[in-house]
């Protein structure tokens, strides 16, 4: 059967998840604390956790296919990884820089130290000089990036993961199903939540990325027989965009709820929402566009254009007796 480079599906997929935290992150701008909510509707959206779960599951797929059909060095992987995921970021984080309370001092400076390395997820809360309000370190600047680091910390171990378990057999699989998901059914599981409220440290989350490892070695090449209809064309444009629509969103969100909360502040929390998400979608949507083509595909070709000339030096010093 031959390779499919692409999955349609997986792209619709990564719509529906990456537009419940718009959702959910809508709902929670217009006052409604986490564990809120009234109604199914609202509290399901609130649940935005299993939809960052789903965004791992398919991370999981999706690199293991790239480190299984690619073959490439980790150098280069890394590379091609990390022009992905930064230069997005980076333009996200800049503005949230700005809607952040900066006080203390220290504490913003060294989260947003850890910010710029990716690796905020993984410092724990008694490591930070002290939270503003009721901040977790991890989603202190920009709340949404707290699963990127957690993305960044699997990538880094992902080629030994992925390739080790390609030299184990099938029926000890399960066997390491169960220790990457002790860390979060266990006494010890309890303690390292404590340190880390999001899970965003990579033991707390690696059970999903496994998943996703199995689903690929299952089926590399997705749902192969799935016809879609022509309607989700739109659809699976938005799950192109996604991951500038995971991160932009926020600020667009909390700048809407500061400029507009004079003429909401007497409406209930779900009719901010409503007016929220009405006036959030198209300039979160316009936003997504321009910083996918602007931004996440320069960036991705940044990062081939630096394999490429790194390739190209070694062959030319291969040559040279």
């Amino acid at each position: 059967m031959p390779i499919k480079n692409r999955l349609p599906e997986l792209d619709i997929a990564r719509a529906f998840f990456a537009w419940w935290v718009v959702g959910c992150h809508t709902v929670i701008t217009s006052g409604v604390p986490w564990n809120g909510g009234t109604g199914f509707f609202e509290k399901t959206l609130l649940q935005a956790s299993w939809a960052v779960n789903g965004f791992l599951i398919l991370s999981g797929f999706v690199i293991a296919k790239l480190i299984i059909e690619k073959g490439e060095s980790y150098w280069a992987y890394l590379t091609r990884r990390f022009f992905r995921l930064y230069p997005v970021f980076i333009v996200c984080l800049v503005p949230s820089i700005f809607l952040f309370e900066r006080e203390p001092i220290f504490w913003f400076l060294s989260s947003l130290a850890s910010h710029l390395t990716l690796l905020h997820g993984m410092v724990p809360e008694s490591w930070s000089i002290g939270p503003v309000g009721n901040e977790c370190f991890a989603a202190s600047i920009l709340p949404p990036a707290w699963s990127i680091s957690l993305e960044w910390q699997y990538y880094l171990i992902a080629p030994f993961l992925v390739g080790w378990l390609w030299r184990v057999r099938t029926h000890w699989w399960l066997l390491i199903a169960l220790i990457c998901y002790l860390p979060i059914c266990t006494k010890w599981g309890f303690l390292l939540t404590r340190e880390w409220p999001l899970a965003s440290f990579l033991p707390l989350k690696l059970i999903y990325f496994f998943i996703g490892v199995c689903a690929y070695r299952a089926w590399p090449n997705g749902a192969s027989s799935l016809r879609l209809p022509k309607w989700t064309g739109s659809l699976q444009w938005l799950g192109k965009v996604s991951y500038s629509t995971y991160l932009i969103h926020w600020p667009v969100l909390v700048l809407l709820a500061l400029w507009f909360k004079p003429f909401l502040a007497d409406k209930s929390s779900s009719i901010q929402s409503l007016v929220l998400f009405a006036l959030g979608s198209p300039i979160i949507i316009g936003l997504s566009a321009l910083l996918h083509s602007l931004v996440e595909k320069p960036g991705i070709g940044w990062g081939r254009q630096l394999i490429t000339a790194h390739h190209h030096a070694q062959t030319l010093a291969r040559a040279i007796p």
